[in-house]
């Protein structure tokens, strides 16, 4: 959790894990009142944590997933002018105001630590590692290092422009993956949603014997509420790893 918000910006303290204990109590507490199940307290305990990192996770991968759809234009900008001008400071010079999208701010940076560093790119180029998590930046900035050091001849930005083009294959690949991945995660969900059925249709079948035969609903025993809990919180970790396991991993771009 800590990591993942350090990715957004974000700072967690105790403090932080003190409202989400506090925030998944109240909605425990709020589900035992409308239930009369005192086990559902667990659910929101566990809810407090399931969702927070849900959110998260679900703004982190938008996030990624965005720089990485508009990061293709702008480095193939850049790129046609690496030639040109025989430098990256000289390209980024150049390109950076003709930049648009998520990337443009890291392109933006990259120019400014250039500036401070009197044209040397190393710091850059890790920035830019570091802004774009993705395998294929790093073979990337390895070409523009070495072009910084051998020079960017027709040969070099030819190899680099190679690299941009399946840095777009891989976006290509990526779209293909979430379409397949989505269809798993309805799948997934119609499930989940025709196991809940389960229990209140059992119910519907007690209660019409319960007219004619004395008995307890299964549901309102000791037992019978927690295999409802069991069933909520197995609810909410299938949602989160699903979550993880049908969403592509964009370090692999």
């Amino acid at each position: 959790m800590k990591r993942r918000g350090a990715e957004l910006g974000l700072e967690w303290s105790f403090f932080h894990y003190g409202c989400m204990v506090t925030c998944g109590l109240g909605v425990g507490a709020i589900l035992v009142w409308l239930t009369q199940n005192i086990l559902l307290i667990i659910v929101g305990v566990v809810a407090g944590w399931v969702v927070p990192t849900l959110v998260m996770e679900d703004i982190i991968y938008r996030r990624k997933r965005r720089v990485l759809m508009s990061c293709v234009p702008n480095l193939r900008l850049l790129t046609s002018k690496l030639q040109e001008g025989g430098s990256l400071e000289y390209a980024l010079d150049i390109t950076v105001p003709l930049m648009n999208g998520a990337t443009k701010p890291i392109f933006l940076e990259m120019l400014k630590i250039i500036s401070i560093d009197r044209g040397e790119p190393g710091r850059a180029l890790h920035y830019l590692k570091q802004q774009l998590t993705f395998r294929r930046i790093e073979d990337l900035c390895e070409k523009l290092l070495l072009g910084r050091n051998e020079g960017y001849s027709f040969r070099m930005v030819r190899s680099i422009a190679k690299t941009v083009d399946d840095i777009s294959l891989d976006i290509l690949d990526i779209q293909e993956v979430e379409l397949v991945n989505q269809r798993k995660r309805w799948n997934m969900i119609t499930l989940h949603l025709m196991l809940w059925t389960l229990p209140f249709l059992f119910k519907w079948m007690e209660l019409n014997m319960a007219d004619t035969v004395a008995m307890t609903l299964s549901m309102n025993t000791f037992l019978g509420q927690g295999l409802l809990a069991a069933l909520s919180v197995n609810t909410l970790f299938a949602v989160l790893f699903l979550n993880r396991l049908t969403r592509f991993d964009m370090r692999d771009a």
